[in-house]
C-alpha cells in the first residue's frame, strides 16, 4: 500500500513540477509551489515508513535514496524560486527533472 501511494505521489510531484516550470505567471508558479510542498511532505512520510521497512535489508539504497529525495527537494525549490524571479535556466529544470525520476527509481530499488 505504501509503495503505490509513494510511486503516486512522486508522479504527481513530476506533473506538478513540469507545470511548474512551463507556467509563465508568477501566480501559477507559486500554486505549483504549493502542491508540491504538499507532495513532497507526503513523500517523505511515505518514504519514511517504506525505509523504516527496508533499511535492514538494504542500507545502502535507502540512505541513497533518502539523499536523491531530499536532492529533489531542494531542487525544486530552487527552481521554481528562480522560475518566479524570472532568472531561470534550462538546465537547473532538466537536472530537476532528472532527480525526481531517480528519487522514484530509488525507492523501486528499496522494494526489491
Amino acid at each position: 500500500m505504501w509503495v503505490t501511494f509513494n510511486y503516486i505521489v512522486w508522479l504527481l510531484y513530476l506533473i506538478v513540477a513540469l507545470i511548474g516550470i512551463t507556467r509563465e505567471t508568477k501566480k501559477r508558479v507559486i500554486q505549483s509551489m504549493m502542491w508540491g510542498r504538499l507532495l513532497y511532505f507526503l513523500i517523505i512520510i511515505s518514504q519514511a515508513v517504506i525505509s523504516i521497512r527496508s533499511i535492514s535489508r538494504h542500507p545502502g539504497y535507502t540512505i541513497g535514496a533518502a539523499i536523491i529525495t531530499f536532492v529533489a527537494i531542494v531542487l525544486f525549490e530552487v527552481v521554481l524560486g528562480k522560475k518566479q524571479d524570472g532568472t531561470r535556466f534550462d538546465a537547473d529544470s532538466l537536472v530537476l527533472i532528472f532527480f525526481i525520476i531517480a528519487g522514484a527509481l530509488g525507492q523501486t530499488l528499496i522494494n526489491f
